[in-house]
């Protein structure tokens, strides 16, 4: 099928959200699919991908955001859909405004929670999850007392929350990070910036938990990410933080209320080494659930067409 994702207006950069897209395009043309990014500025640089200027006569057009509904509407193609993976009204600024762009137009979202609070709207949606790559679980040994997480100082990001994590532990744990821009903080003792795909299963590896404070993801991959890779996850109750789809509290790893009830659960766990065991085998069954990149796609695509290929 001829597939295209819709980015013209929301155009490509160095973001987790574009990285998803991108690695959905390339899982679909493996599955056989005849399938492309249509952006007017590629400024993604993780990886080599070559896009196009526009969207052709296709089978799929998919719009990657809010902004790029009202071209998607008049494509050329035979399903058009919006493929919801964050919280654009808050982003935008303008929630009564994208609730009437996404009336009248298919939409699956990437997390429960979007779906649920779309549904509050009176806007039908489906859980279309984005999967999960080849992130492996190498280390095998036992792993030092090592928290990972995501540097960013944009607000929703809350890292001053990372920073009160190490304060209520100490020095008993290191803490470790990446992410797009420079990180001068002291108390971390290991950074990447805008790191490759093997030097960041790397990081994900030497991580016993990965810290999660983020109020305002779709589906939050870095979490998921390092669970996959072994990491213990221990991430915010806020609905909005995009781990409920795979983060269960007591079962495979913790969700806190405040930085103290994290630094208590942590402390908690570095003492039993069998409830230890237990969060990474259930999360190890639940990565394993969400299925790979290549497996949600093929779900994605049935989703829209009915199976009807």
């Amino acid at each position: 099928m001829r597939i295209i994702f819709n980015a013209i207006k929301t155009n490509l950069g160095d973001t987790g959200g574009c990285r998803t897209i991108i690695e959905s395009c390339l899982a679909l043309r493996n599955l056989g699919h005849d399938c492309d990014v249509a952006t007017t500025k590629n400024r993604y640089t993780w990886r080599k991908f070559k896009t196009i200027d526009h969207v052709p006569p296709c089978d799929i057009c998919i719009a990657i955001s809010v902004m790029d509904i009202h071209d998607t509407r008049h494509m050329p193609a035979t399903h058009k859909l919006l493929w919801l993976r964050g919280p654009e009204w808050l982003w935008m600024g303008k929630e009564a405004s994208i609730w009437k762009k996404m009336a009248g137009i298919r939409v699956v979202c990437n997390s429960t929670w979007l779906v649920n609070h779309l549904g509050s709207k009176g806007i039908p949606s489906q859980v279309c999850y984005a999967g999960v790559d080849p992130w492996t679980n190498t280390n095998t040994w036992t792993r030092e007392p090592v928290i990972g997480c995501l540097y960013s100082r944009r607000k929703s990001k809350r890292w001053y929350e990372f920073e009160e994590l190490s304060r209520a532990l100490g020095t008993g744990y290191k803490y470790v990070a990446f992410g797009l821009d420079g990180c001068g903080d002291k108390f971390v003792s290991s950074y990447l910036r805008n790191p490759k795909h093997e030097d960041l299963v790397r990081l994900y590896n030497g991580c016993k938990y990965w810290f999660s404070p983020s109020v305002m993801e779709g589906f939050h991959n870095p979490p998921f990410e390092a669970m996959a890779c072994g990491a213990i996850p221990i991430v915010t109750k806020y609905q909005m933080g995009g781990t409920a789809d795979y983060v269960i509290d007591g079962w495979n790893g913790v969700r806190y209320d405040s930085v103290f009830a994290a630094a208590k659960e942590i402390d908690r766990l570095e003492g039993m080494e069998f409830l230890r065991n237990l969060y990474l085998t259930n999360a190890k069954n639940r990565v394993t659930e969400i299925g790979t990149r290549a497996q949600a796609m093929k779900t994605l695509i049935e989703t829209i067409t009915g199976g009807q290929q």
